[in-house]
């Protein structure tokens, strides 16, 4: 079991299998690279890393709070659950498997990029990611409330993916001819 509380170091580096349990709160490290087996379990409050970078089997159960990474990088096989809230980071990558069953609230990346297996059930609240880019086997439960893409987004590409004839006919300053959009 490890227990860290206060402002944690500038730059953390863990290898091999780490606790099974983990609980850090209040301001963590600028940089923190984790690589190998990590906790069972683990807690994280308060402001985590400016940069992370997790690879290899990550926690049984993750659960974070409060602003993440300004950069996220995970991969290999992801938590089992893993619960998110608070500000997500302004960029993340994640690769290989994903959580089985993944909750996140608040405003999500500024871009998210996620290849591989997706979770298996995955419910999303708030503002979504200004661009998210997903790739390989896509969840098979997805749940989204809130701010979602703005088709605007999608229109500049001069093509609607993803979106409804409603949904693209909404975008500002846009001309919609089936699912394709050209500046108007």
């Amino acid at each position: 079991m490890s227990v860290s509380t206060g402002t944690q170091p500038a730059m953390s580096v863990s290898t091999g299998k780490q606790p099974a349990m983990s609980v850090s709160t209040g301001t963590q490290p600028a940089m923190s690279v984790s690589t190998g087996t990590q906790p069972a379990m683990s807690v994280s409050t308060g402001t985590q890393p400016a940069m992370s970078v997790s690879t290899g089997t990550q926690s049984a159960m993750s659960v974070s709070t409060g602003t993440q990474p300004a950069m996220s990088v995970s991969t290999g096989t992801q938590p089992a659950m893993s619960v998110s809230t608070g500000t997500q980071p302004a960029m993340s990558v994640s690769t290989g498997t994903q959580p089985a069953m993944s909750v996140s609230t608040g405003t999500q990346p500024a871009m998210s990029v996620s290849t591989g297996t997706q979770p298996a059930m995955s419910v999303s609240t708030g503002t979504q990611p200004a661009m998210s880019v997903s790739t390989g086997t896509q969840p098979a439960m997805s749940v989204s409330t809130g701010t979602q893409q703005p088709c605007r987004s999608f229109c500049v590409r001069r093509l609607c993916l993803w979106s409804s004839w409603t949904w693209c006919i909404l975008c500002r300053g846009t001309l919609v001819l089936s699912n394709w959009c050209w500046p108007s």
